[in-house]
């Protein structure tokens, strides 16, 4: 059987700094939990997730 999790992530849009912690965040849950899918809710640039995650997205 293959686990399946998806998460919501909202991230404010402050500049900068707070994507690069959540994407830190979210790159350390995946490095736990390899099976994880995230959803994010931000008004940052979706290349700069693009740049950051090691994990699909949307």
């Amino acid at each position: 059987m293959n686990p399946k999790l998806s998460i919501a992530y909202f991230v404010t849009f402050h500049g900068f700094g707070h994507a690069a912690r959540a994407s830190a965040v979210m790159n350390a849950i995946y490095a736990r939990w390899p099976f994880v899918h995230f959803e994010i809710f931000t008004q940052t640039p979706e290349w700069f997730f693009k740049d950051s995650l090691l994990m699909s997205f949307k």
